[in-house]
């Protein structure tokens, strides 16, 4: 019986400390998750102290567009068919919105700059010593954006693009030219998605780079380069003579050179190139063959040269220039007659073609 009754002692103790042992644990558990709410309230104050300052854009969506813009548009608050969605950007200090397109926002806040996702509301690029932000568009009837050119404050160049949210291009480069600058679109520049090529500038070198993939196509050279048109050719400068090449380098026109080329136009799938011989300005094909002479180059001429004109009437290629009386005269070539037209004036010739 004693043995028993000693050996029901022993498991009572033994449930008392395996109780106590549970409510330990329990006990723990409850400061553990304690510490950890404590923390997350702790850490969050610390994200609303960290950005307790903010700047405001707003968006302007209807069925055909959307744009967005730092200030409010009070004209389309009574815009029944527009809807205007505000968007509070948050900032370590104070800070304002440098380049604003439909996707991104670039915003320099008091030491740094960042990248905004505004479909997504969140920074998508951080810590950036940039002062100037310029979109790049596709070059389509949308216009899309696709990316940002960054300039930093030291005055150098790279590309952050959208789709992948990445720098492409290192912000390192003297400069970057793009197959068609802001004349087309007033605040951007433009990217041929089919051809995506850049001029890049580098310690005085070139190279030419596919701005989709970062990868160069023509390593650098210390020969110039220039973008020529949007049909995948460049401009190389050797000793004050102009030579076109494609993006990998290679020489076209037959290898010739000439003292200016000016432009690279397509009519019927067909490839033409406006140059300077240094003693006519002419039209020649891809090949180096002569197609026209349009005017003999003399150098008190002040010459205007046209860009490729494409109208109901047909194409032209136009060379306008102002004699040493500053009287202008117009020549246009016809690809559809294959003749040249001119037209004398009695006054300096503009900007653009006075006949048309």
């Amino acid at each position: 019986m004693e043995k028993k009754t000693s050996k029901n002692n022993v498991v009572k103790i033994d449930q008392k400390k395996e109780n106590t042992k549970k409510s330990i644990i329990l006990i723990l558990v409850i400061i553990v998750l304690f510490i950890i709410e404590l923390t997350l309230i702790l850490v969050n104050k610390e994200k609303e102290d960290k950005y307790s300052y903010s700047t405001k854009i707003y968006c302007y969506e209807s069925k055909d567009s959307t744009y967005c813009d730092s200030g409010y548009d009070s004209a389309q608050a009574d815009n029944t068919s527009v809807t205007i969605k505000e968007v509070n950007i948050k900032c370590k200090t104070k800070c304002e919105s440098l380049n604003i397109n439909n996707e991104y926002v670039l915003v320099k806040e008091e030491n740094s700059s960042f990248i905004y996702d505004i479909k997504n509301n969140k920074r998508v690029f951080d810590n950036l010593l940039i002062k100037e932000g310029v979109t790049v568009f596709e070059n389509n009837n949308d216009q899309k954006p696709i990316g940002m050119e960054l300039k930093s404050e030291d005055g150098k160049y790279g590309y952050f693009d959208y789709s992948t949210k990445k720098l492409i291009l290192s912000i390192e480069y003297d400069s970057i030219e793009y197959t068609a600058d802001s004349d087309i679109i007033k605040y951007g520049h433009i990217i041929n998605s089919k051809m995506p090529y850049v001029v890049v500038k580098k310690d005085n070198k070139y190279a030419i780079i596919n701005i989709i993939t970062g990868k160069k196509t023509l390593d650098y050279i210390n020969d110039k380069i220039t973008i020529s048109d949007e049909y995948n050719y460049f401009i190389k400068t050797i000793n004050k003579k102009d030579y076109l090449i494609d993006e990998k380098g290679n020489l076209v026109l037959s290898k010739k050179s000439y003292s200016k080329i000016y432009n690279v136009f397509k009519d019927a799938n067909k490839i033409y190139v406006l140059v300077n011989t240094g003693t006519e300005i002419s039209l020649v094909d891809i090949n180096g063959n002569l197609i026209s002479k349009l005017q003999d180059w003399k150098n008190s001429y002040s010459y205007k040269i046209s860009e490729y004109i494409e109208k109901e009437t047909g194409s032209k290629v136009v060379v306008a220039y102002n004699n040493e009386s500053n009287l202008c005269t117009e020549k246009f070539y016809s690809f559809n007659t294959k003749k040249i037209t001119e037209t004398k004036y009695k006054n300096e010739c503009m900007g653009y073609p006075k006949a048309w």
